[in-house]
């Protein structure tokens, strides 16, 4: 009988410690389902940074191709061809042509002024022409270092562009790596791509402001041309109304006939540089204009 209670007892206490184990176990397992349903929600946050990261990737390369659509070179060919046309229009302007027919026109009229009027004149004139030829070039350069400026700003451009790109393809090598970085590494990265595409905009956006300054210097550039052929035209004008150039308005039909009697006149052959502008007649006006009226 002892020895049946003993065993009973035995068994008994087999039987708590199995339960005991049982428990044990059954604690673990809800332990790991709890840290499986843990690691199921970490891996879906992970897929979720993973595809914004992927669409903050997109948006950038979107905004890199936008950037060089406006800034391509054919817009700065455009430009160059705006400006080359400004040039020929500057030479083939109708002041200029208005200039030297009336140059013609006063070879014609020379004869009949007097010796120290004739050389006086003519040296004016030739100083005018000179000075208005001057004054084409010097637009013509200013023209051509525009066009070059914009040359060199188009290759620094491309070269930054071209960081960019490396700088997108880097971001892409980091979205790998990132792959099986943890959580906490994933939102660092985040935010480094976030402050990436703000340095990418603020460039763009300081890019626009030098193209806008550059438009506004070339249409300062157009006023200034207009505003010097209006001041010439205005000049002219009083020139005919003080009668400086007497005649010099209804001989201007007949001019192509007096180039062709430039040889003529008592200098004989071709001048070659004797053609001139007005500056003999520009010089008097102001002159007169800049001379005070005293009482006799």
């Amino acid at each position: 009988v002892e020895l049946a209670q003993a065993e009973a007892a035995r068994v008994a206490a087999n039987a708590q410690v199995e339960r005991a184990d049982v428990g044990a176990l059954q604690d673990d397992v809800a332990k790991y389902k709890h840290l499986a349903t843990a690691l199921e929600k970490n891996k879906a946050l992970l897929l979720a940074e993973r595809d914004e990261l992927k669409q903050t990737i997109a948006i950038a390369h979107d905004k890199v191709n936008q950037v060089k659509a406006n800034a391509t070179t054919t817009a700065f060919e455009q430009r160059v061809a705006q400006l080359e046309d400004e040039v020929r229009r500057l030479k083939e302007d109708d002041t200029v042509v208005q200039l030297k027919q009336m140059l013609v026109v006063a070879e014609k009229r020379r004869a009949k002024l007097s010796s120290h009027q004739d050389k006086s004149a003519a040296s004016a004139l030739e100083k005018k022409l000179r000075d208005v030829e001057a004054a084409l070039r010097d637009t013509k350069a200013a023209m051509e270092q525009e066009r070059a400026d914009w040359d060199r700003k188009h290759v620094a451009w491309e070269r930054k562009v071209a960081e960019r790109d490396v700088k997108m393809d880097a971001m892409a090598k980091d979205l790998q790596q990132m792959r099986s970085a943890a959580p906490t590494v994933v939102v660092k990265e985040v935010v480094t791509s976030n402050n990436n595409n703000k340095a990418l905009e603020g460039e763009v956006e300081r890019l626009t402001h030098v193209v806008a300054q550059k438009d506004q210097e070339i249409q300062l550039l157009q006023q200034t041309v207009h505003r010097e052929c209006m001041e010439r035209t205005s000049m002219l004008e009083k020139m005919r109304s003080a009668k400086i150039l007497p005649d010099m308005v209804t001989t201007h039909g007949s001019s192509p006939h007096l180039v062709d009697e430039r040889g003529e006149n008592d200098h004989g052959g071709n001048n070659g540089g004797g053609g001139g502008g007005l500056a003999s007649f520009y010089e008097k006006l102001r002159k007169k204009k800049a001379r005070p009226k005293t009482k006799a």
